[in-house]
């Protein structure tokens, strides 16, 4: 749980869906100024994983993470 929201993402984080190729991608937007670095977790994880580095990246970065297919959302589970 992120102290600041109650969630396990802080404030500012942002999920979102991208539709592509007939499939609704879900990933988390960590904004940030600068080229976009693109997160992309192991099997068995989902994008909630990359929060720690990805607060820290987005001082430099615009942070996205996607779930990859068959991971959480992509299930309809939802979190935070």
């Amino acid at each position: 749980m992120h102290p600041s929201t109650g969630s396990s993402r802080p404030v500012g984080t942002e999920s979102r869906f991208i539709h592509a190729n007939g499939f609704d991608i879900h990933y988390l937007d960590w904004g940030g100024d600068g080229p976009v670095a693109l997160l992309v977790h192991a099997t068995g994880f989902c994008a909630d994983v990359w929060t720690p580095l990805a607060e820290s990246l987005s001082r430099k970065y615009r942070i996205l993470a996607v779930d990859q297919r068959g991971h959480l959302r992509d299930l309809g589970v939802h979190i935070g």
